[in-house]
């Protein structure tokens, strides 16, 4: 099964990735770190207006009992901004890989911002993929990360926070944490 997921996530990342470069331009890269996690994530000009779409990957080293893992996704989001608030809203599809165990999800979700100083912002993330929105192994996946970024450098925001992302494996008593506690990152704007 391992293998399937393995080359199904190689076959939709390689056809995703070429789409995605060659119609839009890349708006952001994102980066973000816990102490046992990594992300990346690029957001990109969408098929539509007021659209935008990202690809990312989070990897974590220690699971459980040493077991690393990763998520592989893809997302659409529709939002915009009206002041000091701006919001998207969307899903992504996910591939996710436990090292024993392995399957995907559609999470639903989105994000909020909140500029209540000029430089300094509230950000709110999470997604939501319920068992009848989960396949292979995967029972549930969800994730909520809260932030406050700061604009200290032109074009880049540096943040800090806490994010839980976790996905619930049918069979398994205990869900396996990607990532847990206090969350720093930076999201740097090419455009």
């Amino acid at each position: 099964m391992k293998l399937k997921i393995s080359a199904t996530a190689l076959l939709i990342g390689s056809s995703l990735l070429p789409t995605a470069f060659c119609q839009a331009e890349i708006n952001s890269f994102d980066i973000n770190l816990s102490e046992h996690a990594v992300e990346g994530t690029l957001d990109i000009g969408g098929p539509w207006q007021n659209t935008h779409q990202s690809i990312s990957v989070q990897y974590n080293d220690d699971l459980d009992r040493d077991e690393d893992g990763y998520t592989l996704a893809y997302g659409l989001y529709s939002g915009g901004a009206k002041g000091e608030i701006s919001g998207s809203l969307g899903g992504k599809a996910m591939l996710i890989d436990a090292d024993i165990v392995d399957g995907g999800a559609l999470a639903l979700g989105g994000e909020f911002r909140w500029y209540f100083h000029p430089e300094i912002s509230l950000q709110v993330r999470g997604h939501l993929a319920p068992s009848v929105l989960s396949f292979g192994d995967v029972d549930r996946y969800r994730e909520l990360g809260v932030h406050v970024a700061f604009d200290l450098i032109p074009n880049t925001h540096i943040y800090v926070g806490v994010k839980t992302a976790e996905a619930k494996f049918e069979g398994f008593k205990r869900d396996a944490e990607f990532q847990d506690g206090i969350n720093i990152g930076f999201e740097m704007k090419l455009q």
